[in-house]
């Protein structure tokens, strides 16, 4: 009885410990879309920024030039260690008239923090003809005291004919 009790404590230590730390891979395969794009930016302290972007979703419309889609840019920054310190999501919706032209018609963000020294303020997300802009500030607190600060500062740009870049 006691070597069953042993073995069943081990098992519920051994899933606790695996589930508190989030690596690249489960971060990644949270995301709804067709991956498009990843750039990568290593900062001086061993930490990076990935940045993600995904079509979520294209709306055709067969009778008619014009359609909508739906794009994500992730911005995530990684400890020297692998470990998500926190995400920016930046989401965007445009109306594309076939080769004519392209309008932003609804933007939004979410972020999620998961280290608790990191903050996050002054967030933002708007459209601007054929943009879609997110902006935020991540600030990294010990004890009080800003080590650190990121400005997100991103884009997503559509183009009349569909094509997306960030």
């Amino acid at each position: 009885m006691k070597k069953f009790l042993f073995i069943l404590f081990t098992l519920t230590l051994c899933l606790s410990i695996s589930s508190l730390e989030q690596t690249k891979v489960e971060a990644n395969s949270t995301k709804v879309g067709e991956l498009i794009s990843t750039t990568t930016e290593y900062l001086e302290d061993g930490s990076y920024i990935v940045k993600e972007l995904y079509i979520v979703e294209s709306n055709y419309n067969a009778r008619s030039t014009e359609y909508t889609k739906e794009h994500h840019l992730a911005v995530i920054q990684y400890s020297a260690s692998d470990k998500v310190l926190w995400t920016y999501d930046l989401y965007g919706t445009f109306t594309i008239v076939e080769g004519v032209s392209c309008v932003a018609t609804a933007s939004s963000y979410e972020t999620t923090i998961n280290n608790s020294t990191w903050h996050f303020s002054n967030g933002s997300s708007r459209c601007v003809d054929c943009y879609v802009y997110g902006a935020g500030t991540f600030k990294h607190k010990i004890l009080g005291i800003t080590t650190k600060t990121i400005n997100i500062d991103v884009r997503i740009e559509c183009d009349e004919y569909g094509n997306i870049t960030a």
